[in-house]
């Protein structure tokens, strides 16, 4: 989805129907109560906003998330639910610092772009409708308090907190999710484990089929509802898997997620999309095309990048896990390129058991990480498929839910760095652990 950007720090007197006045004024004074600590303010701030919301009228906003449209150390994008009856969308937020010490005079406002989650002409009564704000200007590192509503005094949703993206000089940690599709209640779960076991964890990727039926409300209602605890307060980078395209295609998909444009101009925007953050770069591809129409554009990311560490991400596996299945012109279209440079990890999902594979290079196996590429194949959801031994399984097991997180650790001299993986069960006990060092 394309948000409304223009971020900026707005006078009291600013118009669009937003009152800023009546925000300051129910953020400040109850910021002064909770000035020792800023927990102390943002539980304050979430009880008097919540109240609001006593006689306004209509649900107030939820299900928020956070995806990144733009550059992850100077942008987020802010996205949420309302019912039809409300249009109008804003996003308020300042840092985290400055909220602490008492400060209005750094709120920025941004007004929010809205679409029936159902798309142009669906029912009234049964979609609901989604707003997506772009943050831009924001400075690295830094973390920002905000919430998100209507621009009335009533229709403000509890606090939280962001953070934008370090510098490429510092460490960081993501998680890696496949299917989560069926059993979203669980998934929802490990979810929070996730983020419990690394609290420090920056952002999300998930492998595809984030729900079993993607044109189908109720999928997105509930895997909104199990991940919005988690969703807003860091961000989820997806791919597309097939169980998005049933139907009548990934649309709802597109105008939840708000995603980089900078795709294959073939391509519908946000199906392919890159971003860098901190010494690492990311390739989201869609395997539900063509491969070939994506492989001249993920070369062109690849050649470009200058970039410690590269990881590529999409549904269907190069090399597969599951006994009936076998993408071999994704392999032929993509596994050379990732080769000639150098990717390190293959992030994939689709087919319902852990794998990772031997480093690999031209499809056989090598001694090194430092000489080819490993392939992993996950599940986070309930939905489980047999696995059948290959000759370039490392690791490989069934019947299991797991998340894995990935830790990139810079040298402390010169290029180069440290990677660390393991793979966790639902009860965050460690299935797979490896280390890669450059």
């Amino acid at each position: 989805m394309q948000g409304v950007g223009g971020l900026s720090t707005l006078p009291s007197t600013m118009g669009h129907g937003c009152n800023h006045n009546a925000l300051r004024q129910r953020m400040g004074s109850q910021r002064m109560m909770g000035r020792r600590r800023l927990l102390g303010a943002v539980l304050v701030l979430l009880a008097v906003l919540a109240a609001g919301w006593a006689g306004a009228g209509a649900p107030p906003p939820d299900q928020v998330l956070l995806t990144w449209a733009g550059d992850p150390a100077h942008s987020l994008s802010v996205q949420w639910r309302t019912s039809r009856a409300v249009t109008a969308g804003v996003a308020a937020f300042m840092p985290r610092a400055s909220y602490y010490s008492g400060s209005t005079a750094q709120w920025g406002f941004v007004r929010a772009a809205c679409v029936s989650l159902g798309g142009p002409g669906s029912a009234a009564a049964a979609w609901p409708n989604w707003h997506t704000a772009r943050l831009d200007g924001l400075q690295p590192g830094t973390e920002y308090v905000y919430a998100v509503g209507d621009g009335s005094q009533e229709g403000w949703t509890q606090a939280r907190v962001f953070r934008t993206a370090t510098t490429a000089g510092q460490r960081f940690c993501f998680v890696y999710m496949g299917d989560a599709q069926e059993g979203l209640a669980a998934w929802g779960t490990r979810l929070k484990t996730a983020l419990r076991l690394r609290p420090d964890a920056a952002f999300f990727l998930m492998a595809g089929d984030l729900v079993d039926l993607g044109s189908d409300l109720d999928n997105w209602t509930t895997f909104l509802r199990y991940g919005t605890d988690v969703y807003s307060q860091r961000p989820v980078m997806p791919c597309i898997g097939n169980h998005e395209c049933m139907a009548k295609g990934p649309q709802t998909y597109l105008r939840i997620f708000d995603l980089p444009r900078n795709g294959p101009a073939e391509l519908e925007p946000e199906r392919a999309y890159s971003f860098t953050y901190g010494n690492a770069l990311f390739v989201i591809l869609d395997s539900n095309l063509s491969a070939q129409s994506q492989a001249a554009w993920l070369e062109r990311q690849l050649a470009a990048s200058a970039a410690t560490w590269k990881f590529v991400m999409f549904h269907h596996p190069a090399y597969s896990s599951d006994p009936t299945q076998d993408h071999a012109a994704l392999r032929s279209a993509w596994v050379p390129i990732f080769d000639r440079y150098h990717v390190d990890l293959v992030l994939q999902g689709h087919e319902h058991a852990y794998l990772r594979t031997y480093p690999l290079r031209a499809g056989r196996r090598v001694a090194r990480a430092a000489d080819g590429t490993i392939y992993l194949i996950s599940v986070s959801g309930s939905k489980m498929y047999e696995q059948a031994q290959r000759p370039y399984t490392e690791v490989g097991f069934t019947n299991t839910a797991t998340f894995s997180t990935i830790d990139l650790v810079p040298a402390a001299t010169g290029g180069g760095g440290w990677l660390a993986y393991r793979a966790y069960d639902s009860w965050g006990r460690v299935r797979d652990e490896f280390a890669i060092t450059k």
